[in-house]
């Protein structure tokens, strides 16, 4: 139910987003998307730019160019982490 309701907001989002500039976006915070703390899946928008981790008490302002959004790891632990976006590190 989260995925479904969150991709539908991605998708309306994205939709509203060009309808006023013409053109779609890579970038979830510039299209206005930010799923509720507490979510427990991974939203990617584009695979270039940085991902918002999810894994602290409070989240850092976003930065200008937000590709994902990571699950909330800081609720649901590391081990919640299934999809890892730097090929570098373990993946749980």
């Amino acid at each position: 139910s989260e995925a479904k309701t969150n991709l539908k907001a991605l998708y309306t989002a994205q939709k509203s987003f060009f309808s006023e500039k013409d053109r779609y976006s890579n970038f979830a915070n510039e299209i206005g998307f930010a799923p509720e703390r507490g979510n427990r899946y991974g939203y990617r928008v584009s695979v270039g730019g940085a991902c918002e981790e999810r894994n602290a008490n409070v989240i850092p302002p976003a930065a200008d160019a937000i590709a994902c959004i990571e699950n909330d790891s800081f609720r649901f632990g590391d081990n919640s982490r299934i999809d890892n976006p730097e090929p570098a590190t373990d993946t749980f």
